[in-house]
């Protein structure tokens, strides 16, 4: 990921940020805080993680399971 300041970005184009969020694993999603100030990056590897509007990481959810991807259709064990 890389992050851009566009307010005070120069000639040379460059993130002030760049970073994986979990390394190895692509990122499935990303969505912004109301308030703009904070960010969930969601990956392949079913965790999620909370960052601060300059890439500091927050937070980090458990690992969820990988195989679990719809709950109305899921019998069994899934704790």
């Amino acid at each position: 990921m890389k992050i851009f300041d566009f307010e005070s970005m120069n000639a040379n184009l460059r993130p002030f940020k760049d970073f994986k969020p979990f390394d190895g694993h692509p990122v499935n999603a990303l969505s912004w805080a109301n308030s703009g100030n904070h960010f969930l990056v969601c990956c392949l590897n079913n965790q999620a993680r909370v960052y601060s509007a300059d890439g500091v990481k927050m937070q980090t959810t458990v690992r969820g399971d990988m195989y679990l991807h719809d709950m109305t259709n899921t019998k069994g064990h899934v704790a």
